[in-house]
């Protein structure tokens, strides 16, 4: 049996006290779907160009600190630099999908007949509201039914996926690799914009 933290098994306690806590909704504010992003390690389009490019970085990092180790005499304070380098490469070869896995674990999505609203969980997180009527659809689905909606034609970042954390808010508000995402799509362009 998988660790919760990286199963797809929804909580429905925990999601409604989540959106208990984070989110008002309007009087005539109707919930029509609720759902989170995949759990778990994930890797995008823009990582078979990153994993490759942080991996060396981190080696030629890591051969400059052992360097400097063996012959302190001639390292010239590259030490504390090889360090530093050997860490951001660390973090985006590895790190990084950790702190993306722990950021979507706490990610809820829902979909009202006004609104999209995404939740934070993390503390200190935050609630993004996106009105319907502002909404340009795009869906990006794989063959296993899941998929990402975005709810904006103008990302700056496709390339690169948001490729720091894949859920997180470089870009435009999204819901990221959702469980029958077809589904919630054609929910969210049936419904329309809220009247």
């Amino acid at each position: 049996m998988p660790h919760p933290f990286f199963s797809d098994r929804d909580n429905v306690a925990e999601r409604r006290k989540a959106l208990r806590q984070t989110t008002v909704l309007g009087p005539d504010e109707i919930v029509l779907w609720k759902g989170r992003p995949k759990r778990g390690i994930v890797f995008v389009v823009s990582d078979v160009l990153l994993i490759p490019f942080s991996a060396f970085w981190a080696a030629i990092a890591g051969q400059g600190a052992i360097r400097t180790l063996w012959n302190p005499a001639n390292s010239g304070g590259f030490f504390l630099h090889s360090l530093l380098f050997l860490a951001a490469g660390s973090y985006i070869t590895i790190g990084r999908f950790l702190a993306d896995a722990i950021y979507r674990s706490r990610l809820r999505y829902v979909v009202t007949n006004q609104r999209v609203i995404i939740v934070n969980g993390l503390p200190g997180g935050k609630v993004t509201s996106v009105d319907r009527s502002a909404v340009s659809l795009r869906l990006e689905e794989g063959s296993n039914g899941r998929g990402t909606i975005r709810l904006s034609q103008n990302d700056g970042w496709d390339f690169f996926y948001l490729a720091p954390l894949h859920a997180c808010a470089f870009s435009s508000p999204h819901l990221f690799r959702i469980k029958e995402a077809r589904k919630v799509y054609e929910l969210l362009r049936s419904a329309g914009p809220a009247h």
